[in-house]
């Protein structure tokens, strides 16, 4: 990858690249799998919806799949996170369900 990738702050703006970038730099994982996720154009919006079972079959041995999973996990869940994906959605929630009791 050429030149310096900065990551958006909400995980669903990250593009294939960012993806790949936060499989290799920050999780430590060789580099062919992370290109299995370029290749299948995994971007923040898709990485969110994976299941494990879902990288493996795109061709992920169970180990990275599951520490992509844990991660992610960790990621959208962690208090002092960068993202606000996980409250952003709550939000939305508990406005739907705001307006369905207001009715």
């Amino acid at each position: 990858m050429s030149g310096q990738v900065t990551q958006p702050k909400l995980i669903k703006d990250w593009t294939k690249e960012h993806v790949r970038k936060w499989v290799t730099e920050d999780l430590n994982i060789v580099e062919k799998y992370a290109q299995i996720l370029f290749k299948e154009e995994v971007t923040g919006m898709v990485l969110q919806e994976l299941t494990e079972e879902d990288l493996r079959e795109m061709g992920l041995p169970r180990g990275p799949a599951l520490l992509i999973k844990r991660m992610y996990n960790k990621l959208i869940s962690s208090p002092e996170s960068h993202n606000q994906d996980s409250r952003e959605l709550n939000d939305k929630k508990l406005s739907t369900k705001e307006q369905q009791t207001k009715t």
